[in-house]
């Protein structure tokens, strides 16, 4: 049986629990961008809360304007064994209106631009004021109420977590709006002791662990963005095996009556755990030829560095230069791990039917997990009207390609591009994750019917949004525009193709096999498979429904102009840019924005386009 958190504060407690062992602890509830001075005060009815586009962050503007925390603590229907709690979304202070409710100031309301919509006579509360903080501890103690009166049982732990004043990399942490990690740490101080003192909360720390930001956090460069080892640190106080694997737990701290919050909510999961096989898998990559065999029950693959380290911080960086990496690295690609998470110690891998359940961006549902098995998202249209057409975005490669995140298989290319579109296109973006760096959307061994997978998906968003097959418009740069241009020759769709990679001869001589293509995971080799599908593409009635934006300029250019011989002249529109400022492939998609959303446009509108070849950006004299 799993214990279940609940978890109230930002995305400190968020990350952290990420590194919690999924086989003990499960999220009960999450509750954040809500100060304590929202979630006691009456709901807001004096303004609307503004609409986002992520699902997550909007719930959780919505929860504020409702003051939703003490609704979930009094209705949830099962019992919560612990209550995570760190105070890092109180930074901003909160906005008091003029009929008593309150909202936080939190980065969403600020963004929206409804922080400049409020009633007149609103008035702000600064965090670290005396009233502020007034103001606050009698929302906290209403929340301690209700979690002696509800859930009895659950342990409190409170995070305290400096604020890093510089990241694992040696550099300076910039200000939050304003206000650096030295002066926010005084000003959390009494807000931290009056947490601990009203919750009777265990206040959890990182230990002797350096705390340092990352600059590579998912989130962004932040004070409160913290290095792995930092959140490792104190996800080992929970009895998490995953952090103990380089640090053993910290002792529980003591208390004279109860037992700590830690102790009592992970005790009984640790028996429990111990009967069952585990879940993660550890062996050191400078001592195996081969990847050790993977039980069926493993979820999770830690590999650890050893002598293969050379200074490189993840086993894919590594690999780039020593082979035996590289085999290790291919071998658990083709079994269906990929890298999530590492540093210059190890890398760890999740297995691809359980990063559903393990990237929080699905489960806190800004990110959808089809029938189809693969993992997405829909925008709908900005008029609020039925979908007249619908851009599918395919991901180019992350940058860099190697990151150390699953975040690399659905970079957010053009995250504008609902404002240069017709209101009434609705758009999908499709997550890529297959392969190593990514599996270009197309048949891998590991999962042969992808292609399949990806025609369903757009088939049926299409279907439900009532958008015919003749205004379906795929789009992508790169690995992205490789895609594009597949799905809409096969299936008679429109494509607006940047700079697509047709052929991996120039990535795997010149650079050594970046893209990770050369090795047994692919079906087919790009080359036959685009001049097999050039034979298969019909004409289509309006005109060239095929747009290739490519640049002699770009490595790229000589075989994409070589296969697209192959198909018929008449549904295919080539773009050529010669602007002097491009001058490798990844050039070419920002230099061609606009021409890609002009095209996407007319597509989107049902024009009908021209086929041929047309210059553009040609350089005077």
């Amino acid at each position: 049986m799993k214990h279940r958190v609940f978890i109230y504060g930002s995305c400190v407690s968020r990350d952290t629990f990420e590194y919690f062992d999924d086989e003990q602890f499960e999220l009960a509830e999450y509750v954040a961008r809500q100060s304590a001075i929202s979630a006691y005060t009456k709901p807001v009815e004096l303004i609307a809360p503004p609409t986002l586009e992520s699902r997550f962050q909007q719930r959780m503007l919505s929860g504020d304007f409702g003051s939703s925390l003490p609704t979930l603590l009094r209705d949830s229907t099962d019992e919560i064994d612990l209550f995570l709690v760190d105070l890092v979304d109180e930074r901003l202070g909160a906005y008091v209106l003029p009929d008593g409710s309150v909202i936080t100031r939190s980065l969403e309301l600020i963004s929206s631009g409804a922080e400049n919509l409020l009633p007149a006579g609103s008035h702000h509360l600064p965090f670290g004021s005396d009233i502020h903080l007034q103001y606050w501890s009698q929302g906290l103690e209403t929340v301690a109420s209700l979690l002696r009166t509800h859930h009895p049982r659950a342990g409190v732990a409170l995070l305290d977590i400096p604020w890093a004043s510089v990241s694992e990399t040696g550099t300076a942490t910039p200000p939050s709006f304003g206000v650096s990690a030295d002066e926010a740490n005084a000003l959390y101080r009494p807000y931290i002791d009056a947490a601990a003192r009203i919750l009777d909360a265990e206040v959890v720390t990182p230990g002797s662990t350096a705390v340092v930001s990352s600059p590579d956090h998912a989130w962004g460069d932040a004070p409160f963005h913290y290095a792995p080892s930092v959140y490792r640190s104190v996800a080992s106080v929970f009895g998490a095996p995953r952090a103990a694997e380089s640090a053993p737990p910290a002792p529980a701290p003591a208390s004279a009556a109860t037992p700590s919050a830690a102790s009592a909510a992970t005790a009984p999961a640790q028996q429990v755990a111990a009967q069952k096989p585990s879940s993660v898998m550890t062996f050191d990559a400078s001592t195996v030829t081969d990847v050790p065999e993977i039980s069926e029950h493993v979820k999770v693959v830690t590999v650890k560095h050893g002598s293969l380290a050379n200074g490189e911080e993840n086993l894919v960086r590594i690999a780039y230069k020593n082979h035996a990496a590289r085999h290790l690295v291919y071998q658990l690609a083709a079994q269906g791990f990929h890298m999530y998470r590492a540093d210059k110690n190890e890398t760890r891998f999740v297995l691809d039917s359980h990063i559903p359940d393990f990237w929080h961006k699905v489960k806190d549902g800004d990110l959808q997990h089809g029938d189809e098995g693969l993992i997405h998202t829909v925008e709908p249209p900005r008029s609020q009207v039925r979908a007249e057409s619908m851009v599918v975005v395919f991901s180019s490669m992350a940058t860099p390609y190697d990151k150390p995140s699953i975040l690399r298989y659905m970079d957010s290319n053009y995250r504008s591009l609902p404002k240069h579109v017709p209101d009434s296109t609705a758009i999908l973006r499709i997550a890529d994750v297959d392969g190593v760096v990514g599996g270009f959307y197309l048949d891998t061994h590991r999962n042969p019917d992808r292609t399949a997978q990806v025609t369903r998906l757009v088939e049926r968003v299409a279907g439900e949004l009532g958008v015919p097959a003749d205004r379906i418009i795929t789009y992508g740069p790169s690995k992205g525009g490789t895609a594009a241009l597949y799905y809409a020759a096969r299936n008679g769709w429109r494509a607006v193709s940047v700079d697509p990679v047709l052929d991996d001869t120039f990535y795997e001589s010149t650079y050594d096999d970046l893209h990770w293509t050369a090795g047994p995971l692919f079906v087919h080799r790009k080359r036959d498979l685009f001049h097999h599908l050039g034979g298969q593409v019909a004409p289509h009635p309006g005109g060239a429904h095929l747009t290739v934006i490519t640049s002699p300029n770009s490595p790229q250019y000589p075989y994409t102009a070589e296969i697209l011989q192959s198909y018929p002249p008449a549904a295919l529109q080539v773009v050529r840019t010669n602007h002097p400022e491009v001058t490798e492939h990844a050039h070419v998609s920002p230099r061609t924005l606009s021409i890609a959303a002009s095209m996407m446009t007319l597509y989107a509108i049902g024009a009908q386009v021209s086929p041929g070849v047309r210059d553009v950006d040609r350089p005077a004299g």
